[in-house]
């Protein structure tokens, strides 16, 4: 009696995203998220930053 199992132990949760992928709100989503980036990046050229960073954290 051969045991059925994913091909890989992810595999449950990649079939679900693949599902979810092109429904209404996963569109709208990633267009505002594509939105907030390309506005970032506007913003960054605008004021000249060359990189961002973040302050040193003492331990």
């Amino acid at each position: 009696m051969p045991l059925t199992k994913p091909s890989a132990v992810h595999e449950d949760a990649r079939e679900h995203a693949h599902q979810v992928a092109h429904t209404p709100k996963f569109d709208g989503s990633r267009n505002e998220r594509k939105n907030v980036a390309i506005l970032f990046a506007h913003l960054k050229t605008t004021l000249r930053f060359e990189q961002i960073t973040r302050p040193e954290r003492n331990q």
